[in-house]
């Protein structure tokens, strides 16, 4: 449970990290893809403990498909993470040049 908590801290992390990058190089540019995927990382990122705490409080029939769903959920907001930050970075790239 300690390794599975620390995965969600990493996330929140990652979340507070790119807005504060956001903010700090002024690319927060709604029109950039990475912006869009970044959305709907935080999407899923918000999907994940809510799957989680609804698999603590669920009756023993619903837990394996509440499990699942949270383990997708969070793989899919870590792969999207993943993927606006480096969008992110080749866009500032773009938009430095």
């Amino acid at each position: 449970l300690k390794t599975h908590n620390a995965w969600g801290g990493i996330g929140g992390v990652l979340v507070l990290l790119g807005a504060v990058g956001l903010v700090v190089t002024r690319a927060l540019r709604p029109t950039l893809p990475h912006f869009y995927i970044a959305l709907l990382a935080i999407v899923f990122m918000i999907l994940a403990p809510i799957g989680g705490f609804l698999y603590l409080k669920a009756a023993p029939a619903k837990k394996a498909a509440l499990r699942k769903s949270h383990r997708l959920d969070a793989a899919i907001f870590f792969g999207l993470a993943g993927l606006a930050v480096i969008f992110g970075i080749i866009g500032l790239h773009l938009v430095r040049r």
